[in-house]
């Protein structure tokens, strides 16, 4: 379902509409009902590598990312997951 962000400029709240066949409907003004995404840059910052080791990363076939335009994004809880099931050795 297509769905539209805009910030209400002074009052610091986010609304979200879905549009429907029949017009509009407006889901209120709450982000928690929606999806976090990290894109390349975030998380390069969370895990503190390069760029090069980042794009590795997200070209593997276990990694559970998506391609949006020419970018990559991970959705939190895929990003989450993924790491709770591997090992970091130090």
């Amino acid at each position: 379902m297509p769905f539209s962000i805009a910030q209400n400029r002074g009052t610091g709240r986010i609304s979200f509409k879905i549009f429907t066949k029949g017009g509009v409907s407006y889901m209120g003004d709450t982000v928690k009902e929606l999806p976090r995404f990290f894109s390349t840059e975030d998380v390069r910052k969370i895990l503190k590598i390069g760029n090069k080791a980042c794009l590795e990363l997200f070209h593997r076939e276990d990694f559970p990312c998506e391609r949006i335009g020419k970018g990559y994004r991970i959705a939190e809880e895929s990003f989450n997951e993924y790491f709770k099931t591997r090992r970091v050795y130090k």
